[in-house]
């Protein structure tokens, strides 16, 4: 199941977002917790916020996540922190 998605660097901008944002909030959409947008300048604050608020109670019900494999680096930020 797809809880984690990886989307720095990629040039997103706000209509690639909103479309992003419209599939999250489809009646099927999966159970996306973390969504990594670090390295997307074009995103603005408005709508990062509009995807905060579809993934935060994703995250702050969801159990913690195992110590094992991680692929996140570091230095990637959660969608609530990216903002350029």
């Amino acid at each position: 199941m797809l809880t984690r998605l990886h989307l720095s660097r990629v040039n997103l901008t706000d209509t690639g977002a909103a479309a992003l944002l419209e599939a999250l909030t489809a009646p099927n959409a999966p159970p996306v917790a973390s969504l990594i947008l670090d390295g997307n300048p074009h995103l603005s604050e408005s709508v990062l916020a509009a995807l905060d608020a579809v993934t935060r109670p994703r995250r702050e019900s969801a159990p913690p996540p195992a110590e094992s494999a991680s692929c996140a680096a570091p230095s990637m930020k959660s969608v609530s922190a990216a903002s350029g």
